[in-house]
C-alpha cells in the first residue's frame, strides 16, 4: 500500500548522495494527530538527511496541521504547490487571488516552519 511504499522508499533512497529528500506526506494529512505524528516518526526514523514534505495528496485545509507534525517528527520543511495555489487557478483575477489568497497561504506555512525550526535551538 502507500505507506509502505514510502517507507520502502526512503529505506531504498536514504543513501543517496541527495542534499534534501522530498516527501508525500503519510497519510494524506489525514486522520489523528498522533496517527499522523507517528507515521512521520517512522519515516524520519529511515532518512538520514534533511526531508520535506509536498502538499500533492494532502487538502489544502490540512496542509499547514501536516507540516506542523511532519516538522515535530524531524522534517525540515515542505515544498507546496496544490496546497497554496489550486483554489485561485480559474478564477476570475487571478492575479488579485493569488495575491490576496495563496501568498497569505504561504507566509502562514513559511510562520509554522519558523516556529517548529524555533523549538529546535
Amino acid at each position: 500500500d502507500r505507506e509502505h511504499a514510502i517507507i520502502d522508499a526512503a529505506k531504498e533512497l536514504c543513501d543517496s548522495v541527495a542534499d534534501l529528500y522530498k516527501v508525500e506526506m503519510p497519510l494524506y494529512g489525514k486522520g489523528a494527530r498522533s496517527d499522523l505524528l507517528t507515521a512521520s516518526q517512522r519515516l524520519n526514523g529511515h532518512i538520514n538527511m534533511p526531508w520535506v514534505i509536498l502538499s500533492s495528496g494532502v487538502d489544502e485545509k490540512l496542509f499547514p496541521r501536516a507540516v506542523r507534525v511532519a516538522m515535530e517528527a524531524g522534517a525540515s520543511g515542505f515544498l507546496a504547490g496544490r496546497a497554496v495555489w489550486s483554489s485561485v487557478i480559474g478564477l476570475p483575477d487571478t492575479e488579485l487571488m493569488l495575491r490576496d489568497v495563496s501568498a497569505p497561504k504561504l507566509q502562514r506555512l513559511g510562520e509554522i516552519v519558523d516556529e517548529m525550526m524555533a523549538k529546535r535551538r
